[in-house]
């Protein structure tokens, strides 16, 4: 079976042979058995998503302690943004940096 359409061909490719593996070369994945004889093929690409979608879901949505810090410095009169910092930045970006 072959999953058509744009895009998926890119990810997953499936054919009779018994074996889950990744897609494309390099990968550290190991093949791994599947029942009815069919072979998976996960790309690098959507392994390297997976991977990241984990990563950010583990992740804390709100970093307490830097807020927390943030709110001390911005109450005690202490923080102070870097204008020439920010401007360089936008520049950098607007430019592909």
């Amino acid at each position: 079976m072959k999953i058509q359409g744009p895009g998926y061909n890119d990810v997953i490719h499936t054919e009779r042979g018994g074996a889950v593996t990744p897609a494309g070369a390099g990968s550290t994945s190991r093949p791994a058995r599947v029942d009815g004889g069919d072979r998976v093929e996960i790309s690098p690409g959507a392994l390297e998503f997976e991977r990241l979608r984990e990563a950010a879901k583990a992740a804390p949505e709100i970093r307490a302690g830097v807020v927390s810090a943030l709110q001390e410095s911005i109450r005690e009169g202490r923080y102070r943004v870097d204008d020439v910092a920010i401007a360089a930045r936008i520049i950098e970006e607007f430019l592909g940096g």
